[in-house]
């Protein structure tokens, strides 16, 4: 699907896409959507928009997958993609902090935030991107570029 990044576009025709995280729980709950299902959509949105604005700073698709096929994850968010700012170590997924010098070294563990995450039952599907370090108001790095605004290129 080619979908713009516009008001008009065919993303905010996609039910999913205008969907918050309680009623896309309360899908996976009632059985009308498994999060696989919901993981795809998200991740299928990202492969589309995130070249155009250049938003994520990682990905791991193959990790929030299998935690989407697992069912043992439970919680009120369960099977609810998610991202973090890269700024927040998460197994499985690089702490770059928007830096040059730590750009994918892997996170050893978590925090008791992201052990939160987990326990809501969040599918984390990468890290967004985030000035270096943290400093600044706006995410222009060496490390991976600008990030551009969605509602104006």
């Amino acid at each position: 699907m080619d979908y713009e990044v516009t008001t008009t576009s065919k993303l905010t025709s996609d039910r999913l896409a205008t969907t918050d995280a309680c009623a896309q729980a309360e899908m996976v709950k009632n059985g009308e959507a498994n999060a696989l299902e919901i993981v795809d959509a998200a991740i299928e949105r990202i492969e589309c928009l995130n070249p155009k604005i250049n938003a994520l700073a990682s990905t791991n698709f193959d990790l929030a997958r299998d935690r989407a096929r697992n069912q043992t994850h439970q919680g009120p968010l369960a099977g609810v993609p998610t991202l973090l700012k890269d700024v927040l170590p998460y197994p499985g997924h690089p702490a770059g902090f928007g830096s040059q010098l730590l750009d994918g070294a892997p996170a050893a563990a978590g925090s008791p935030y992201t052990e939160a995450l987990d326990s809501a039952g969040l599918v984390v599907l990468g890290k967004s991107t985030t000035s270096e370090f943290g400093l600044l108001g706006t995410t222009e790095t060496l490390a991976k570029g600008k990030t551009r605004n969605p509602w104006d290129l």
